[in-house]
């Protein structure tokens, strides 16, 4: 299948958010090691920083939501979230070395991975050049895409590697902030090849605009149930981030 067949309806990319958080303990290896030879294209996983550098994939700035730790992610060494439980899992928060070595294995997977604020609403100096450089280092710089909600990111991300693949994901809480949705979107479409990643109501409500404006650039998140799927399969939109990544996959290849 050629790239434009993956955004012809019914062909979008399937995406597991947080490598699929309802079939799997989000962000953890054995999530992860579960995408691996699934059929599914990619794998999405939120990074952040522990207070001695290391980085670390968990998806809040806090710990206390999905751990059993408590207190700010980035005032914790690597060490001591190894030691936490995710919840639903007998493993901590992995690190993004462990995570980009276990989904290496597949190379049809491509490694969607976000770049998180932390708990002061800030990403850290460095973040996303370290990112780069950790998937540089095991040869996964083409199967990258860099995720952000903040333009400024990828930005940064594309001035340091030219043609490095990207997607500004986009809520509507947070959309006003920079002057509203048309803004946001615009401002993605600058960036060269950057897919527009939008929540699925937030999608929806505009989708006759999205897909004039931003043709074979679209992506939803989360669309989880059954209907929902469906909807975003018959759409040319590129990809579908979901938390339930089997039935998406079902639905679109059955």
């Amino acid at each position: 299948m050629n790239s434009d067949q993956a955004h012809l309806p019914g062909r979008p990319r399937i995406i597991a958010h947080r490598g699929g958080a309802a079939e799997q303990a989000q962000n953890t290896l054995g999530a992860f090691r579960a995408c691996v030879g699934s059929g599914i294209d990619g794998v999405e996983f939120d990074v952040h920083q522990a207070r001695d550098g290391v980085l670390i994939i968990h998806h809040d700035a806090w710990l206390d939501r999905s751990t059993d730790g408590h207190g700010a992610v980035a005032v914790h060494t690597a060490q001591a979230l190894a030691a936490l439980k995710v919840r639903g899992a007998a493993e901590g928060p992995p690190r993004l070395d462990d995570a980009l070595e276990a989904l290496g294995t597949d190379p049809r997977l491509e490694l969607h991975l976000e770049v998180k604020t932390d708990h002061r609403g800030r990403v850290p100096d460095g973040l996303v050049q370290r990112c780069l450089e950790a998937a540089a280092a095991r040869g996964l710089t083409d199967r990258l895409v860099i995720t952000s909600f903040r333009a400024d990111d990828l930005e940064c991300a594309v001035t340091t590697c030219p043609g490095l693949r990207t997607a500004l994901a986009i809520q509507l809480s947070t959309s006003w902030m920079v002057g509203g949705l048309e803004v946001l979107v615009e401002r993605g479409l600058r960036i060269p090849g950057c897919v527009i990643s939008l929540e699925s109501l937030l999608a929806r409500t505009n989708l006759e605009w999205l897909l004039e404006i931003a043709p074979g650039r679209l992506g939803v998140w989360n669309a989880d149930d059954e209907d929902d799927l469906r909807f975003w399969l018959g759409q040319p939109v590129r990809q579908i981030i979901t938390d339930r990544p089997t039935l998406a996959l079902r639905l679109r290849d059955d």
